[in-house]
């Protein structure tokens, strides 16, 4: 992971049946936001802004996707899809499959193209998102070592070998929590790494109660040094909640995005980032719903 110049890296994780090109399409308003906004912290060049976009493993059909609906086709027609996901959800017992093979993906992505100095993912891949953070964390490798022997999930062998320093920051869109115990390490104690959520109003694919538990398990810019009360470690998390007049998509609006880059240069710079949920909430709610 040798870096020769100064450079921004953000990895870029798409939702269940996307791919890292479609999500790459779906971002691009994000993207070109990022390169403008965050150059000046690297000499002002924006191609020192890079945003990677991997592609999730385990291949899975269009009728996956939420909302499907079958083409009239022809029955011997094949199937041509790019739809690809970071793990698959076993409805009888909760669990995840395809999940170590997600991971290392990542893994092996972070080891080619990184250092990366955070995380935005979507859906699925904020889900995921927010586990990369975790395993990153110092002492997380001991807390599944813990868990484990109690039967929850190991540390993954892909991250036992992987030199990636903690990540600074992560974005999470239409975010959730792993629901079964198993996966209880990556969220107790609570994710240490700066988050920054977004949920949609009318996201009727992550319900909002999904998303919140997500929020419940990270700590966000807690002073670690000094230990924060209560109190305002609620509005540390409260002020990480950012809601949107939309559905399940990345939203593009101007003030949405610089919540975002204010956000990520704040953190980059170890301070505490301005944006709050009181002060992007009136600009948010009087936009016009973008669909």
């Amino acid at each position: 992971m040798a870096e020769d110049a100064p450079m921004i890296k953000i990895l870029m994780l798409h939702g269940f049946t996307q791919s890292g090109t479609l999500f790459h399409s779906k971002s691009r308003a994000l993207e070109k936001h990022l390169q403008r906004s965050l150059s000046p912290l690297v000499g002002g060049r924006q191609s020192s802004v890079k945003l990677v976009y991997p592609t999730a493993p385990t291949r899975v059909s269009s009728s996956d996707i939420p909302g499907y609906v079958q083409p009239t086709t022809s029955p011997d027609e094949p199937e041509q899809t790019d739809c690809w996901a970071w793990w698959r959800m076993d409805l009888t017992t909760m669990t995840y499959t395809n999940m170590e093979e997600g991971l290392e993906l990542v893994a092996k992505t972070m080891e080619a193209e990184g250092p990366f100095s955070g995380v935005v993912g979507f859906s699925q891949g904020a889900a995921l998102a927010a586990m990369v953070s975790s395993l990153l964390e110092v002492g997380r490798a001991e807390i599944f070592g813990a868990g484990s022997a109690s039967g929850g999930m190991s540390y993954p062998e892909s991250f036992k070998t992987l030199a990636h320093p903690p990540l600074k920051f992560c974005i999470s869109y239409s975010g959730f929590k792993a629901p079964h115990s198993l996966y209880a390490a990556f969220y107790e104690p609570p994710i240490e790494t700066p988050i920054l959520h977004f949920i949609g109003s009318l996201d009727t694919v992550v319900d909002e109660s999904r998303s919140t538990a997500l929020v419940e398990c990270c700590k966000g810019l807690s002073n670690r040094a000094n230990g924060a009360n209560d109190e305002s470690e609620n509005s540390l998390r409260q002020e990480r909640v950012i809601y949107h007049p939309g559905g399940h998509f990345l939203p593009s609006q101007k003030p949405l995005l610089n919540v975002v880059s204010n956000f990520i240069s704040e953190t980059l710079q170890s301070t505490k980032p301005k944006a709050s949920i009181d002060e992007t909430e009136d600009d948010v709610t009087a936009m016009d719903v973008p669909f």
